[in-house]
């Protein structure tokens, strides 16, 4: 016979167990194929949302500040362009006179040209009053088309609200609104800026009326760019100064004055003017508002002092012949009038008292009074009655509010004018306007008066032919990142965003891993007991002359007919499985995933990967168990006995040595568990389980190899003693359906010691977590900060005794779990050294343990002065941004397109700051100066008068305006545990359809058993046993296989989980549990039922002649 015909007779005439084998092939092949598709699918997803949200939309220029519409046109002669004016605002609805907020919107101003970047029809455009709300939104506060709405946005603010004359109350502005249309969540419906798979909830305002609200006509700061080149965009991109709010004029002496809306000129556009202008001098000056002048008893208040370095082409001060004025830093210069007015000379003592140029909390600091002496006094007037170069109004910026008004008693500043006002006040205003009055070294100005936004209040340039205001403006070309206005290529971010923060094939690889086992250990199981039945056979053939290679590729010949077939049916399947399991992930473990939006993606990579692994793994595991069966004699063979024979040096290893080493080791495990914390201590106790796991599973081996010797004994002659004695005839296979079974009970069950639950470490022992899409400027733990935001003396009894810890933020990704997306660019928080002394959080990891505060890590210095200290939590370190622990950097882009290198200084583990980068205050200031006031607030109560409902609902009424937005810490930190106990469910429940998929395994082997015994059974049977106590036996073997695999893998997993549970570490869903392997104990006895249906079919005669 050929071994062609050889491999087709062998395939047919053993069929069954064939087609058993095959079955094992297609569901190990199904369950790698459907992880790889899973994995497939999440990017798949990922990208196709990122997309979808895009439309034909390839960049987008955005700015810090609104810059011209004109910007856009040379845009616009390349690619398709829309304006929009993008900001965060609220939205409130009444509904059966209840109001519903939600805060934290994405408010776009936009025009219908906006909408062509999509492929769906466009929404009807918006007139008048108008919005248009995505669908989430208005499910969210259940309104619909013909709802009135109230729209709260931010006002523009020229000045920043941390200086001494910005604005910090009157920050937002709305009005009322009619929804006029319900957007579908998908397309530009859903756009964003940020990608997250989670709905955006984005409100539509025509352009035109969100202009109007801002006070910013003619006004946007963004661009949405059709497909162009990055070369083509970057040469169309040309800003002037306007755009960045810096103006130029021109003085009737033809002075030329470069100045700012916010008082202070960028140090960026202070470099670029010296760029431009390499051969001009150029003049700084500081100007800043004094809250007096003092002499002895004599002062003046409210005046402006100018600190400046006198040039002869440009002044202010010169001396009588024409030369500059030189003022060391402890001098002082005074104009005529006010010398007069204070009644000084030359060589007395001036004092200035002021405000510091920043705040914090909004509270107006004076600093410590400034002496300096009287240097010299400047006229006002020359002899002509002329004005003379320091009796210049424009040595001080233009202020709306202040220096138009016609009385200093109608300055429209944050703050109460204090000093009184008098009559020759107020003629000095009506005559000489913002004039200073004093000047001050440009040196002891910018250290008296530096803030972080910039120094110099006025750039002075000298009378030129050939340069105007007009042509200034031109000849400065600002450098658009540096100044805060960035094309954003935000097609290729997404797409590499999409990429994602978790591999979803891999995470559902480990998931699936124990229903692949199952898989593959039957296939095993199955081709072992196919070719222990074909012994007879292989001895035959051998004692003929085959020898074992030959028999062997006979064997791999059949096996790798249905490893291929089975790979191939298998991959097949595994589309059905991954389908399966997004189903799972859009309903029973949404969790991990926050919404459901995944769909499935079918790649042919991932299908011929999955028939690959899936044919190798296959004969791997049957060549592997072939190998095993060939070392059996070929005399055993003949005889059809193929029971394995060890050593009695390895059986004394197994039965003593090993399992005593292993509980050993379990033990001086668990006593260093004791001193861990966290995910240490779970995974060291998880570590003891598994010691006692293998130390269980060694002494069974050497018991289930053990002689019978004692037959005699009367448990032995019992039916459960029957029952173990059979259960030795093949201790492999024995040992093989318990290991599997005792393995995959223990991980389901210990694996629990990581489901963790809210704890204090956790939530730092807050109570309440808080968020506001506009800056808070005052302190809410003082009484004075809350009456400034409106509460009143009937709140104090709920707000007094709360502890408020506000933060600062900086925009970004959101890098917790939460976020699928690759995360490059994460939100960043300013921590307050207030903040230091508060050490109730959990720490995996620390740059140094010396330290009084382990916050004070944020303040530490390296070698490189650039690289500045963080601290993450665990999670959004390792799988978010995939940093390798402390000690590891990552770079990010700071104010002006800066890059910031920062470091881990320390590791939180399972908090509710997770998702951002915690840097110290100080740091945070220095390299994002254009963020202000506080955004983040962490509530603590010392009493509990109220509840703590009452006080979220108080604050979220009165600080309505600021879009404040209050949530308990418990329920925060329970959103990021849900995705690892997610997780964690997932694995545990695939992991039980591989222990559902070992039982059926061991009802395998368990007939095969029987049909080796139906000479024996059929003895017994005419011995006298009957059919029911043959049934009982066959139902005893299969029930102690089982029971004693559960039994160990639960023993091994209690050792994991008890110590967490009598520490409280972890949340333990014991019913669960018990109900899962209660099941699974039911289905294997189940599936054992069917041996015992083969037990009672065998025919009495024939058994008992072939035995």
């Amino acid at each position: 016979m050929s071994s062609w015909n050889f491999l087709l007779s062998s395939l047919w005439c053993y069929r069954r167990i064939h087609l058993a084998v095959l079955a094992g092939v297609v569901v190990a092949t199904a369950v790698i194929t459907g992880a790889l598709l899973v994995g497939n699918s999440v990017r798949g997803s990922l990208h196709d949302l990122s997309l979808d949200r895009l439309g034909t939309i390839d960049h987008v220029l955005v700015a810090e500040q609104p810059f011209r519409e004109a910007l856009a046109d040379p845009f616009a002669k390349l690619t398709q362009t829309a304006p929009l004016l993008l900001v965060t605002g609220s939205l409130t609805a009444k509904n059966n006179g209840l109001s519903r907020h939600a805060t934290g919107l994405s408010i776009l101003g936009c025009t219908p040209g906006f909408w062509t970047f999509d492929s769906r029809p466009p929404p009807a455009p918006l007139v008048g009053n108008q919005i248009a709300l995505a669908e989430p939104l208005a499910d969210e506060l259940g309104v619909g088309v013909g709802s009135e709405i109230l729209l709260r946005v931010p006002r523009v603010q020229n000045l920043p609200a941390d200086s001494t004359l910005g604005e910090k109350n009157e920050t937002t502005t709305f009005q009322r609104m009619q929804v006029a249309a319900v957007l579908t969540d998908r397309g530009l419906a859903s756009f964003s800026l940020r990608p997250a798979q989670t709905p955006q909830r984005n409100v539509f305002v025509p352009l035109e009326v969100l202009q109007r609200m801002l006070d910013c006509p003619a006004r946007i700061n963004a661009v949405a760019i059709g497909a162009a080149t990055d070369d083509q965009l970057q040469s169309a991109l040309q800003p002037t100064l306007e755009d960045f709010n810096i103006r130029t004029s021109q003085a009737k002496s033809g002075i030329l004055s470069i100045t700012a809306k916010r008082l202070v000129v960028p140090t960026e556009i202070v470099d670029e003017v010296h760029r431009a202008l390499p051969q001009t001098d150029i003049q700084p000056v500081i100007t800043y508002l004094a809250n007096t002048i003092k002499a002895g008893e004599r002062q003046i208040p409210y005046s402006t002092i100018s600190g400046v370095h006198s040039l002869p082409q440009l002044g202010p001060l010169l001396d009588e012949t024409g030369q500059p004025i030189l003022l060391a830093d402890d001098e002082i210069l005074l104009n005529d009038w006010a010398a007069h007015d204070l009644q000084v000379q030359v060589g007395d003592t001036i004092t200035l008292t002021y405000y510091e140029p920043e705040t914090t909390h909004g509270l107006l600091q004076e600093a410590s009074p400034v002496r300096l002496r009287l240097h010299s006094i400047v006229p006002l007037m020359d002899q002509d009655q002329k004005p003379t170069a320091a009796s210049d109004p424009q040595l001080t910026p233009q202020l709306p509010g202040v220096t138009d008004q016609q009385s200093i008693r109608n300055w429209e500043l944050p703050f109460e004018l204090i000093e009184p006002i008098r009559p020759q006040d107020e003629e000095y205003w009506d005559k000489y306007s913002t004039t200073p009055k004093a000047f001050v070294s440009y040196a002891l100005a910018a250290r008296l008066w530096h803030t972080r936004w910039g120094t110099e209040s006025v750039l002075r340039i000298p009378q030129s032919e050939n340069l105007s205001a007009s042509e200034l403006q031109q000849r400065i070309a600002p450098n658009p990142e540096k100044n805060g206005m960035f094309l954003v290529p935000l097609r290729a971010q997404g797409l590499a965003a999409s990429q994602g923060t978790t591999g979803f094939a891999g995470l559902f690889l480990g998931f699936s891993f124990f229903l692949m086992a199952s898989a593959v250990m039957l296939i095993a199981l199955l081709f072992r007991l196919g070719t222990e039945g074909r012994a007879t056979e292989a001895g035959l053939l051998s004692a003929i002359g085959w020898n074992h290679a030959r028999l062997r590729r006979a064997w791999l010949g059949e096996a790798a007919v249905l490893a291929v077939l089975g790979a191939f049916l298998g991959s097949m399947v595994g589309i059905v499985y991954a389908r399966l399991l997004i189903h799972g992930l859009t309903t029973w473990w949404v969790s991990a995933t926050v919404t459901p939006f995944i769909e499935l993606h079918v790649s042919s990579s991932s299908l011929l990967l999955g028939f690959f692994l899936g044919t190798f793994f296959a004969l791997l595991t049957i060549t592997w168990s072939t190998s095993k069966l060939l070392q059996i004699p070929s005399r055993q063979l003949l005889a059809g006995d193929c029971r394995d024979h060890y050593s009695s040096r390895r059986k004394n290893l197994k039965d003593r040595v090993l399992p005593l080493l292993l509980l050993v080791s379990a033990i001086l495990l668990a006593a260093a568990a004791t001193r861990m914390q966290g995910e240490a201590q779970a995974g060291a106790f998880f570590g003891c389980g598994v010691l006692v796991l293998l130390a269980l599973l060694f002494k069974l081996t050497g018991l289930l190899n053990k002689t019978s010797s004692a037959t005699s004994k009367p448990f032995q002659l019992s039916l459960v003693g029957l029952a173990l004695c059979n259960t030795r005839r093949h201790p492999g296979r024995t040992l093989l359906s318990v290991a599997l079974i005792a393995l995959a009970s223990f991980l389901i069950v210990a694996l629990s010691a990581f489901r963790l639950a809210p704890s204090v470490q956790g939530t730092g022992d807050f109570d309440l977590v808080a968020t506001s899409d506009q800056p808070i400027h005052f302190d809410l733990n003082t009484p004075d900060g809350r009456t400034a935001l409106g509460f009143t003396k009937d709140d104090e009894d709920l707000l007094g005794d709360t502890e408020f810890y506000s933060l600062r933020v900086r925009d970004g990704e959101d890098a917790s779990c939460l976020n699928l997306y690759q995360t490059t660019q994460p939100r960043i928080i300013g921590v307050p050294k207030s903040f230091y002394n508060h050490n109730q959080f959990a720490w995996s990891a620390k740059a140094s343990q010396h330290m009084e505060s382990p916050w004070q890590l944020l303040d530490s210095s390296y070698d490189d002065h650039e690289i500045v200290p963080v601290v993450l939590d665990k999670s959004t370190s390792t799988y978010s941004l995939h940093l390798s622990g402390v000690g590891a950097q990552l770079t990010v882009r700071g104010a002006n397109d800066r890059p910031i290198t920062l470091q881990v200084a320390g590791l939180l583990t399972g908090s509710i700051l997770q998702g951002n980068v915690l840097m110290s205050e100080t740091r945070f200031l220095q390299h994002f100066p254009n963020t202000e006031g506080h955004r983040l607030f962490l509530l603590r109560r010392s009493q509990k008068n109220g509840s703590l409902d009452d006080l979220a609902e108080r604050l979220e009424s009165q600080l309505v305006d600021y879009g404040f937005d209050v949530i308990s810490a418990e329920e925060k930190l329970a959103k990021f545990l849900a995705v690892q106990n997610t997780y964690l469910s997932t694995f545990q429940s695939l992991g039980a359809l591989g222990l559902l998929l070992g039982t059926l395994g061991l009802a395998v082997a368990q007939i095969r058993s029987v049909l080796e015994r139906r000479g024996e059974l059929a003895l017994l049977r005419s011995s006298g046993f009957q059919h029911k106590r043959l049934a009982l036996l066959i139902l005893c073997e299969n029930g102690l296989i089982l029971l004693i695999g559960l039994g160990i893998g639960c023993m091994a997993a209690l050792v994991s989980l008890l110590p967490h549970w009598w520490l409280q570490a972890a949340s333990i869903p014991w019913q669960t549990l018990a109900l899962l392997l209660l099941t699974i104990a039911v289905v294997g006895l189940t599936a054992g039922s069917l041996a015992v249906r083969t037990t009672l079919s065998v025919p009495l005669l024939p058994a008992l002649r072939g035995d």
